[in-house]
């Protein structure tokens, strides 16, 4: 499956779970290699929506690993 991955200066959101707490954040694309992990990591998103949508299978996993463990 191919990626999509924004234009130079382009936005683009990402998922990030602080504390059990949903966020998504928005960033524009310059090539740093910050895009570029969380591009590699999966983590760059069109939507916001779709970001949230990551962040929220994101935590399912975490409580999943959770319960397993206890």
């Amino acid at each position: 499956m191919i990626k999509w991955k924004p234009e130079y200066q382009g936005v683009y959101y990402s998922p990030n779970v602080d504390n059990g707490k949903i966020l998504v954040r928005s960033f524009k694309w310059d090539d740093s290699w910050e895009d570029e992990d969380l591009y590699e990591a999966g983590l760059v998103c069109k939507t916001k929506e779709e970001a949230l949508e990551l962040a929220e299978k994101m935590l399912a996993v975490v409580k999943e690993a959770r319960e397993n463990v206890e």
